[in-house]
């Protein structure tokens, strides 16, 4: 095998690996769904707010979720948030989906690390995308 042949993981392989990623995010309170009395056990940065509840408005309004840690990362990303961008909140919204992923592949990656004994868990191991912020920042304006 080469160095640029793909391996496709087995179906059991991908399904223990959900499995996983479930258990996780069951366990981590911050990806249960986000209301405002959320901020009393999740407080953000007050100046936030406003584009919190613009995109909780957006959010509902396309029956989609808005979780704890999406709050979060609009917390602390909201000062690059530009509302004159003609599709800043596609854009915003996809950066920060960006980021909660590469979290929860962070957290997959440390609660899951293979030992050196197993090389078949090894194979169960996720990598964040190369360039997830830099890409969608970069360029799309």
């Amino acid at each position: 095998m080469s160095k640029n042949d793909v391996v496709i993981p087995k179906v059991s392989t991908i399904e223990k690996m959900l499995q996983r990623l479930r258990r996780i995010q069951k366990l981590d309170g911050r990806f249960t769904d986000w209301d405002i009395e959320t901020l009393l056990d999740y407080p953000i940065d007050p100046e936030a707010i406003p584009l919190v509840m613009d995109i909780y408005e957006y959010k509902q309004e396309r029956n989609e979720r808005l979780q704890i840690i999406d709050v979060q990362w609009v917390a602390r990303l909201h000062r690059i948030y530009n509302p004159q961008c003609k599709s800043a909140m596609t854009d915003f919204l996809d950066i920060i989906r960006d980021c909660v992923s590469g979290e929860l592949m962070r957290l997959y990656n440390k609660e899951y690390r293979p030992s050196r004994r197993n090389k078949r868990e090894a194979s169960t191991k996720l990598e964040i995308p190369v360039d997830v912020l830099k890409n969608t920042v970069k360029g799309r304006h």
